[in-house]
């Protein structure tokens, strides 16, 4: 006899255990459903984008009843295969996810414009990796859940020529993204519910000032960690290009983040950054960036740490070799942080330090990258190679150092296909990795 024959499970264990089944089954095909919705509803919207003439949608409405019912179309699809071989895991991670956003913006009419979109992402095939909310633990993590959601919703005031006005849900990046971005690597938008102010008192001048009251984050709202709610965020930026081309910003980030309280802090920086011609094709490029962050709101440690980021290289031809100094400051066990970035674009694409080590972060970096010139295929591709070093800003230790190799083209009806590699060799810090993607890209 079994232990399940001597103790048979209760009647109403067993309509638990069915109700969950149940409520699960219920869940998913809800998702599909709404999926299959989204997608016959982006196909309904391409054949509408290819059919509307060229500006028709982006000219100012002449009445209430055009601006609502002549909107133009956003529709997009993004196929992902992301593959992730990672050392402490038996299994390799294999996802193969499908984005597709589907959205409708106003003609503006007396300044005032709307837009919505919806997005939703499937997963192709088996699970077969760590999506954060699948419970699929045995494999490393791509960070691509299932969903749909509502991922964009605001209106939009051009009170005068210079003057803009916004409130909903938007997707923000600030300057390179270093500190506010929309994380648009992973297939589920980082977006932000807020009321902003954009002033443009000349060509060359720009100043935002935005208030966030909620972070929906890339995990989705099926995660414990998937939205951050009830933040008094404060973003303050501005940046203007001078003569011969030089552009200076600055900015004052203030998180206070409830769900999150040892990530609110205070940042407050600047940002010189250019190009000046040497000869011919030949260009110098520089970037100088520092900043100061401290303890803010209800942040329960004291501290005070800095950024600097220091970059020079040389330009020609459509060719460039960059080289790069990053150090964000750790001491005592606490460094600087910056939870609201696109942190896929910094520090390695094997997202090895998204969160930064306690002992700080030190980061040089070898970038070149290609854009070949003359014929017009030629002109779709790029390509790039990336070297990181990476060390502990206090103390001296290696953490490791990475390889990243990227390629991408544009071919016809906007088609973009790109293939990306991260290798990661581990010393003190992490295990070795490798992960790669093969990617294609499609917006009506």
């Amino acid at each position: 006899m079994t232990r399940q024959d001597r103790h048979p499970p209760t009647r109403s264990a067993l309509d638990r255990c069915t109700t969950r089944c149940r409520h699960r089954a219920s869940a998913s095909d809800v998702r599909r459903r709404l999926l299959g919705a989204l997608l016959l509803a982006g196909m309904t919207g391409a054949l509408v984008a290819m059919s509307t003439p060229a500006g028709a949608a982006g000219a100012d409405a002449t009445s209430l009843a055009d601006a609502v019912f002549d909107p133009a179309i956003i529709a997009s699809l993004r196929y992902r295969y992301e593959f992730v071989d990672q050392d402490g895991f038996a299994r390799d991670a294999n996802a193969s996810t499908l984005r597709l956003r589907l959205g409708v913006k106003t003609r503006a009419w007396r300044g005032l414009s709307f837009t919505i979109e919806g997005e939703g992402v499937a997963h192709l095939g088996p699970e077969r990796f760590n999506d954060t909310v699948n419970g699929r633990t045995a494999f490393p993590v791509v960070a691509d859940p299932e969903n749909v959601v509502l991922n964009r919703v605001f209106g939009r005031w051009q009170v005068r020529d210079w003057i803009a006005v916004d409130a909903g849900r938007q997707a923000i990046n600030l300057d390179n993204q270093r500190f506010i971005g929309s994380v648009g690597w992973r297939q589920n938008d980082q977006t932000m519910d807020t009321a902003g102010l954009v002033l443009t008192p000349a060509r060359t001048v720009r100043i935002e000032a935005r208030y966030v009251w909620r972070v929906n984050r890339i995990f989705g709202p099926d995660s414990p960690v998937g939205v951050w709610k009830g933040n008094d965020i404060v973003l303050l930026n501005g940046r203007a290009t001078l003569a011969r081309g030089i552009e200076f910003g600055a900015y004052a980030y203030l998180l206070d983040i409830p769900a999150a309280a040892a990530k609110s802090s205070q940042t407050y920086g600047a940002r010189l950054k250019g190009a000046r011609r040497i000869t011919g094709p030949l260009s110098l490029l520089y970037r100088l960036e520092y900043a100061r962050q401290s303890d803010h709101a209800r942040n329960p440690t004291n501290f005070a740490r800095d950024y600097w980021r220091l970059e020079t290289g040389l330009k020609a031809h459509g060719a460039h070799l960059k080289f790069g100094l990053e150090r964000l400051e750790g001491k005592d066990g606490v460094a600087f942080q910056t939870p609201l970035a696109t942190l896929h674009a910094f520090n390695g694409w094997a997202d090895k330090f998204l969160t930064t080590p306690p002992a700080g972060l030190e980061e040089r970096s070898i970038d070149l990258g290609w854009k070949p010139q003359g014929a017009a295929w030629a002109k779709r591709l790029k390509l790039g190679f990336v070297f990181h070093h990476f060390s502990a800003d206090r103390g001296g230790a290696t953490y490791g150092r990475e390889y990243d190799a990227l390629i991408s083209g544009k071919l016809p009806w906007g088609v973009v296909l790109t293939g990306k590699f991260a290798r990661y060799e581990a010393k003190s810090l992490g295990t070795d990795s490798s992960k790669f993607w093969l990617m294609a890209a499609f917006a009506f």
